[in-house]
């Protein structure tokens, strides 16, 4: 007798277990990932690191404008 293994993808929002082909969850229209399978960054983490690397660039920037073009030490 063949056994079959119970399906263990279950949706993180709300739990409700789905076929592993499914694409949405049928319950909350969660966007489903399969399993194994990471996530990219969230996108506000992507937008605050290129914030924080154009503000050091800026920094940067006019520490140059001072020490270089001003001649202020």
């Amino acid at each position: 007798m063949a056994e079959t293994q119970p399906n263990t993808n279950r949706c993180a929002r709300c739990g409700q277990v789905f076929a592993a082909e499914v694409l949405v969850c049928p319950q909350c229209k969660e966007i489903l990932t399969a399993p194994g399978q990471r996530r990219g960054p969230a996108r506000w983490v992507i937008v605050l690191l290129i914030c924080a690397i154009l503000a050091v660039g800026i920094y940067a920037v006019e520490l140059f404008w001072k020490i270089v073009v001003l001649h202020q030490y």
